[in-house]
């Protein structure tokens, strides 16, 4: 059966989200996010930070300096150390690394404030340690690892803590998002990672890089969404009308997603930067200021636990989706 949406300048019935940046330097410099919100004609409502195992993972000054801005952080949690040499997923699970986890989870539960933690995101590819196949991990592996962490910080008493389990947008293997999602018990919302590569790999419209993963996620769970890392390259198409036609059209077809993060950073091999141009920089002002993404950090931490029903869900643009979708470059 095909569903039809009837959708007007800003998408589907129902949709709204919250938008918020990654901002490289706010560890250091926190008055970065001012600077973006008067940038984008928005404050973030989402800042976020990556921390690797060598250290704490919750910056108390950076941490307070989003929630004073009215914003949540959300701490990308890689098991790894500063050098990049992975944690086994193994020994998380076996207790190795039960000190520095419990220490972790006191500490966030002494602050108290809400915080999302993406722990070991982008696991179902192979560009990190901690991803699907390197070094012996598995699904199971992961899951166990996963809900471990978890249940430690529960034990102590950090509720505050929202867990985003987040893998990257991928078609591959149609079965595998299921095999490695933890459970509805463990998990506080989906996510998905994806970009738009342009020059560097391939232009991509949002619905050739979400759309079948989307699919699939929403079948094996009905937490609500984040895109956690998004960004379009300023090479290889119109970046503006990319952008546009995203937030304007494409995006609000998906109402399981009611958070997204923009990745507004720059390497050798794309440009995500908002402001790469400004054309670009226009579009997403533009954009930002559609009431569907209104929402304030109230709206935001009252977010339904469930969106709908996970079991025989189209995508949000009314059919069922088959094939490949692209691996992060």
């Amino acid at each position: 059966m095909l569903v039809v949406f009837a959708l007007g300048p800003t998408g589907a019935k129902g949709f709204r989200a919250a938008t918020g940046a990654f901002i490289p330097g706010v560890e250091n410099d926190p008055t970065l996010i001012d600077a973006y919100a008067a940038k984008v004609g928005r404050s973030p409502l989402i800042v976020g930070a990556y921390r690797d195992w060598s250290r704490q993972p919750f910056d108390l000054p950076l941490l307070e300096s989003v929630d004073l801005r009215g914003a949540v952080p959300v701490v990308t949690w890689e098991p790894w150390d500063e050098a990049e040499i992975g944690v086994p997923l193994r020994s998380i699970a076996h207790g190795d690394y039960d000190a520095y986890l419990t220490e972790s989870a006191l500490k966030a539960a002494a602050w108290g404030r809400p915080m999302f933690v993406r722990f070991a995101h982008e696991m179902n590819g192979d560009w990190y340690p901690w991803g699907l196949g390197v070094g012996g991990n598995t699904p199971g592996s992961f899951r166990t690892a996963w809900r471990h962490v978890v249940s430690l910080f529960r034990s102590a008493g950090a509720d505050n803590v929202r867990w985003v389990w987040c893998p990257y947008v991928s078609n591959e293997h149609p079965g595998l998002l299921r095999r490695l999602f933890p459970g509805d018990r463990w998990v506080d919302w989906a996510c998905l990672d994806g970009f738009n590569w342009g020059s560097y790999s391939v232009w991509q419209s949002f619905k050739a890089i979400f759309a079948r993963s989307y699919q699939q996620l929403i079948r094996v769970t009905s937490r609500p969404l984040m895109l956690g890392e998004i960004g379009v390259n300023e090479a290889g198409g119109s970046k503006p009308d990319w952008i546009s036609r995203t937030l304007q059209r494409a995006l609000p077809r998906y109402r399981h997603v009611r958070a997204l993060v923009w990745f507004d950073s720059a390497d050798w091999r794309a440009d995500f930067r908002v402001d790469s141009s400004v054309a670009s920089l226009t579009a997403f002002r533009r954009a930002l200021q559609l009431p569907v993404y209104g929402e304030g950090r109230k709206q935001l931490l009252a977010t339904p636990s469930r969106i709908g029903s996970a079991r025989h869900r189209k995508t949000g643009d009314g059919h069922r989706r088959r094939g490949r979708a692209g691996k992060r470059p």
